[in-house]
């Protein structure tokens, strides 16, 4: 990782007993310290020895180095910046943890908040209707957060036509099944799909049956956007002619 700060002749700019407050959520806890470097030479560092007892790095592994950011002139005060890149499933709440600068230990204070991170695939599904236009779709759910996840059974959003060759929702949102605002809840696309509980870091498929209204104009383009939690499911349907009934 480059240059350790583990160093002779560099030491902390200002000794405490009270640990460095470093908060945030998994991937976004950044920290920095002032430094000083009591050498001849100018250093330009790129890795802290660290400790922690229950922290673990993103593989899952023991985290024994962090990657850091200063560069120090000789006989010269500066800031040393750092990433604690810990597992992403790590539950929140404080931890100890300490990091080294020359022969001296700095305590950290880790405290990781709550993250809720639901990553859905695909997050575009099109879609050809010519009867009913109800469809099933697998899809791949991954808690990429640090809570447990529910799920839920049932998901909706509005179902908009596309504006003309663009393909995307008009400006002003018309109703793709009536002009009359009274009749809303006939314009709701369903996810329906099995309420499944995820623990951080796992993932799984679901089957999700997906219900259009009925009464859509053929030769149309329909969209929605279906919220799950924190990911988006972007739905197109392309509707044709229904078939002719078979004369026999």
């Amino acid at each position: 990782m480059g240059r350790s700060t583990n160093v002779a002749d560099l030491k902390l700019a200002q000794k405490t007993t009270q640990p460095l407050i470093v908060s945030g959520t998994p991937g976004a806890l950044r920290g920095h310290i002032a430094i000083v470097n009591e050498s001849e030479s100018k250093y330009t560092f790129r890795s802290a020895p660290f400790k922690s007892d229950k922290l673990l790095g993103t593989d899952r592994g023991e985290l024994t180095e962090l990657r850091v950011a200063s560069r120090i002139q000789p006989r010269q005060t500066g800031e040393l910046y750092f990433d604690i890149p810990i597992d992403p499933a790590t539950p929140a709440g404080r931890y100890e943890a300490s990091i080294q600068v020359g022969e001296e230990h700095q305590s950290i204070q880790v405290q990781v908040f709550e993250e809720v991170a639901l990553h859905v695939a695909p997050d575009s599904v099109i879609l050809i209707s010519q009867d009913n236009p109800s469809f099933k779709r697998e899809f791949l759910v991954e808690n990429r957060g640090n809570v447990t996840l529910s799920l839920g059974s049932r998901s909706e959003a509005r179902l908009f036509e596309a504006d003309g060759s663009s393909g995307f929702p008009l400006k002003e949102k018309q109703s793709a099944c009536s002009v009359d605002d009274n009749d809303e809840p006939a314009c709701i696309v369903s996810l329906l799909h099995e309420d499944v509980t995820l623990q951080p870091g796992e993932q799984g498929m679901i089957e999700v049956a997906i219900a259009f209204p009925s009464g859509l104009r053929p030769h149309r383009h329909y969209c929605a956007s279906v919220e799950l939690l924190t990911a988006q499911i972007d739905l197109h349907l392309y509707t044709r002619e229904a078939s002719p009934p078979v004369v026999k």
